[in-house]
């Protein structure tokens, strides 16, 4: 592994300066100027351990120019880069409440994030954490490397650090292929994009799923379910709390068929389902570092946008679930908003690629349709996918 240093604040080099990592993949033929980074999403991703993953270096390789030199990049706060040390997050303290009321599980979630942040060292604080930051830092690994440019080969939170480079050090900044589409001001899911998957899972499926969720979700509304928890603690469930679970396995091909065992089974009166996805969500949730945090709350979403989102929401069967904890969860880490200004649409002449799959509600197409004023020499393909296809499936060349 490499190493290289950036400040900690790239507005204040007092503030000292943390060691990120990244590794080169070997090619038979590396021209020294031609630099491709590789840049992973979650965010908190480690871009070294990601790329590593026999699929996702397969296409790098194959996709990418032969005479480029390909960097796997653990962005600050991710993988072995500082200050990653202190991106785990505090336990969350469960209650039997927690998935039946998003009041109960922002309380929790909100003292996760003081308790993690209270155990940091004084010199570390949330605004050394940031997607502007980390864009930034892209222009010091240039300088490491000894190159004007780099160019990005990104995935999801990915696509969002590459637009964010291209306002925060533009000349550093060479051609993007961008696998998903997160914009500045696209960082929270629009809530029909959900509903919109919710009709493709059911054409995908050929059966009554649509209108059982439906009633499931009534039913547990009414009267939420018992389960065990990870831990055997009693936990109880409503439809507030499945129809935020269900948001987060519905845009990925590896996770999706868990939406529809859970949904049927409950329809049939057997919780066992249900039960076993709650505890893998606990331990889910156990993983999320910091940084996932720390990043989405910096992006936040300008006020026009969540005005139509509330709009959005309205008919919808999973209403705006899918955003839960954010925006709100930005003062329990004492977080900084970067603004409207970077919320604004890039405007820019690079060569940007980008690749959306139609079964993709978490970085979509119609993500690209906002973005594509400014960028003036944009080219978009759409193919069937789910959110992950776009990284781990092998693309057919158009």
């Amino acid at each position: 592994m490499n190493q290289f240093t950036v400040p900690r604040l790239h507005e204040d080099p007092a503030a000292g300066s943390f060691a990120l990592t990244y590794e080169e993949i070997e090619r038979p033929i590396a021209l020294a100027d031609e630099v491709w980074v590789f840049l992973s999403g979650g965010p908190g991703e480690s871009g070294i351990q990601v790329g590593r993953l026999e699929a996702v270096e397969q296409r790098l390789r194959t996709e990418l120019p032969q005479e480029g030199r390909i960097i796997l990049l653990d962005q600050r706060g991710c993988g072995e880069s500082a200050p990653s040390q202190h991106m785990r997050c505090a336990e969350i303290q469960w209650n039997e409440n927690a998935l039946v009321h998003p009041d109960a599980m922002f309380a929790l979630l909100s003292n996760q994030a003081k308790e993690t942040v209270a155990g940091w060292p004084a010199d570390l604080m949330p605004m050394m954490i940031t997607p502007w930051q980390s864009a930034r830092d892209l222009g010091a690994l240039a300088d490491h490397l000894g190159v004007e440019r780099v160019n990005l080969f990104a995935h999801s939170y990915g696509t969002h650090l590459s637009f964010a480079s291209l306002k925060a050090c533009p000349d550093r900044i060479g051609e993007l292929r961008l696998h998903g589409c997160e914009g500045p001001d696209q960082t929270l899911k629009w809530p029909h994009a959900f509903q919109t998957q919710l009709y493709r899972l059911q054409e995908l499926w050929h059966d009554q799923f649509l209108s059982h969720l439906v009633e499931v979700l009534d039913t547990m509304d009414r009267r939420p379910v018992a389960v065990r928890g990870k831990n055997g603690e009693p936990l109880y469930v409503g439809g507030w709390g499945l129809r935020w679970m269900l948001t987060t396995w519905m845009g990925l091909r590896s996770r999706h068929a868990i939406v529809h065992d859970v949904v049927e089974n409950m329809h049939a009166g057997d919780p066992s389902a249900l039960e076993r996805a709650v505890q893998g969500f606990q331990k889910m949730l156990a993983r999320r570092p910091a940084i996932y945090y720390l990043c989405d709350s910096a992006s936040g979403i300008s006020a026009q946008r969540w005005a139509g989102f509330l709009m959005d929401e309205v008919d919808t069967i999973l209403g705006d679930a899918m955003n839960f904890p954010f925006p709100s969860i930005r003062e329990a880490w004492g977080q900084i908003d970067l603004g409207d200004a970077y919320r604004l649409p890039p405007v820019a002449d690079h060569v940007v690629q980008i690749y959306t799959g139609t079964e993709d509600c978490f970085t979509p197409s119609a993500n690209v349709k906002e973005l594509r004023k400014g960028l003036k020499n944009l080219s978009h393909q759409v193919g069937p996918g789910f959110h992950d296809d776009l990284l781990l499936e092998p693309r057919t060349k158009a």
